[in-house]
């Protein structure tokens, strides 16, 4: 039932990941309902989903280069450190 489930998540959180969307807000209802987490359980487990999805996007999207510049990389580093800030 655990490897059902795990494999249940992890492509909820493949495919939430997959536009950007994260997918915290669907990963702990289902945390709730399938698997009886309580809501202290299934936030910090949800967490660490999405946090696992960001760094795995950007492990990808690192490598990518600018569609029309080939020299500049896809993820524009420095609009990243200074909006980050803000987000924090």
């Amino acid at each position: 039932l655990d490897v059902t489930f795990f494999f249940v998540i992890f492509m909820v959180s493949f495919l939430a990941g997959a536009p950007g969307i994260g997918g915290g807000g669907i990963n702990v209802p289902l945390l709730m309902m399938l698997n009886r987490f309580t809501i202290k359980e299934a936030v910090p487990i949800s967490h660490i989903a999405v946090m696992g999805n960001a760094l795995s996007q950007l492990l990808f999207n690192t490598r990518l280069r600018h569609p029309s510049m080939s020299l500049r990389p896809l993820i524009h580093y420095e609009i990243a450190a200074v909006l980050l800030p803000a987000m924090l």
